[in-house]
């Protein structure tokens, strides 16, 4: 927060300075090209940070979790967004070498390229994320070239007089490539499914009863819900089978199909089924679709209706 108040205040300096500077302003360039030069090394600063992010992540990618790499993939999503729309507000101003287009499309497609790296990575873990038009080929070459090219620029426009500006990081392509190739085949970082019954919602509201009983007041209906949790950081289809057996013998069964988020939760039902006052059923709720987490994917009941 503290950093976009920083560049939202600087925009209206620069959007000053480039008012002034219409009107052949001298010392309104000088201060225009300062203010660029403050808001282009944010941006380069924070890019840099992202590349150091990633880096970081392959390297030591075999002691990180699932969900760290995941994480940091969100984060990575997250801030090259930011990035392209404080790039954005640069392309105004006519500055010395032709700099604020140039570093603006630099700055963008550094931007896209780092969302095309991270997806790789999600790719290769086979975790849910957005889908990407730019190969990781194409990705590490628009880092390489947009580097050098900036850094040409840089060192030119300085000699002119223009304001001091930072260097984009340099990265190793054909490393990162191969870091991020063997992350599916990591031992750590595989997948590993699991969910487990979160709780169990029942209508009308049972009454207070011992384990395994369901209580409920005279009705012609049962609800059941249920809320399954995925434990694994994959997306996760999952069925979720509820069977209701008479004290007659006659089985009623319902099923409900859902996939669950990368670690996440979704409610499945009401599933509705008909009951008479005074009936005594059995009630069986079983999670198939991955392995169970401390066996909690099978429950069995006691269904009590109050008589009438």
């Amino acid at each position: 927060m503290l950093v976009g108040g920083i560049v939202t205040l600087l925009v209206l300096i620069f959007a000053r300075d480039v008012s002034r500077a219409a009107h052949n302003d001298h010392a309104a360039n000088v201060s225009e090209n300062k203010s660029f030069a403050v808001l282009a090394n944010i941006v380069i600063t924070q890019e840099n940070g992202i590349g150091a992010l990633i880096a970081h992540d392959l390297s030591v990618a075999p002691r990180l979790s699932r969900a760290q790499l995941w994480a940091d993939i969100t984060t990575v999503h997250a801030e090259a967004n930011s990035l392209r729309a404080q790039a954005a507000v640069l392309t105004g101003p006519t500055l010395v070498d032709n700099l604020a287009p140039v570093f603006v499309h630099v700055a963008l497609s550094r931007a896209r390229a780092y969302d095309a790296i991270v997806s790789q990575m999600a790719n290769e873990l086979q975790l849910p994320d957005k889908r990407t038009n730019v190969s990781l080929t194409s990705a590490e070459v628009t880092l390489d070239t947009s580097a050098h090219t900036w850094a040409t620029l840089v060192a030119r426009s300085q000699q002119h007089g223009a304001a001091n500006l930072i260097y984009f990081t340099q990265t190793n392509g054909g490393a990162q490539a191969s870091a991020i190739a063997a992350l599916g085949g990591d031992a750590n970082l595989q997948v590993r499914r699991g969910v487990s019954i979160a709780a169990l919602n029942i209508a009308p509201v049972p009454f207070p009863s011992v384990a395994g009983v369901i209580e409920i007041v005279p009705s012609t209906s049962l609800g059941v819900s249920v809320s399954v949790v995925n434990a694994g950081v994959v997306a996760q289809p999952v069925t979720v089978t509820v069977t209701l057996q008479r004290a007659s013998g006659r089985v009623e069964v319902h099923a409900a199909r859902g996939t669950i988020a990368a670690s996440g939760a979704l409610a499945f039902g009401p599933m509705n089924f008909p009951i008479a006052p005074g009936e005594h059923d059995t009630m069986s709720l079983v999670v198939s679709g991955a392995p169970a987490v401390h066996g909690n994917t099978d429950r069995t009941y006691h269904v009590v209706v109050a008589p009438s």
